[in-house]
């Protein structure tokens, strides 16, 4: 239940930094934007979520 709990926490804030570093590397470039849209894609992908 504890355990759970802090999955889901550790996740939303994974997801809260992915989130800010793709802003912040769209400034710079979109192909960077494209790699963290991937990545985070991919995390997704890897946590079963589709």
């Amino acid at each position: 239940m504890v355990a759970a709990l802090f999955f889901v926490v550790v996740e939303l804030l994974l997801q809260f930094l992915a989130l800010a570093q793709a802003q912040a590397v769209t400034i710079k470039s979109h192909g960077g934007m494209r790699l963290g849209h991937s990545l985070l894609a991919m995390e997704y992908r890897k946590e079963g979520g589709g």
